[in-house]
């Protein structure tokens, strides 16, 4: 079994361009809630979760095989209970 090698934030990060401009009369926690949904929607904390640990080429292989399994199985169960 392989295991994954943690990266550093550093070497994982890489460009984004996630910036706000502080509007007139706005608040420190309305300037946050922007930039939490402007880093949500570059999809940036997306991005760092799945580079955060090195997964093997065979390993991703295997994770979409099994994922697509159970998309299928989940369907098959829907028609099934539809039959019902």
């Amino acid at each position: 079994m392989s295991y994954a090698v943690k990266k550093k934030p550093e070497d994982v990060l890489g460009t984004f361009n996630a910036s706000i401009k502080k509007r007139p009369n706005e608040t420190v926690e309305s300037m946050l809630r922007r930039l939490k949904k402007s880093i949500q929607n570059e999809g940036i904390l997306q991005e760092l979760r799945k580079r955060e640990y090195y997964v093997a080429p065979s390993l991703k292989a295997r994770l979409k095989h099994q994922a697509a399994v159970r998309a299928i199985r989940r369907k098959m169960k829907k028609t099934q209970e539809k039959l019902y």
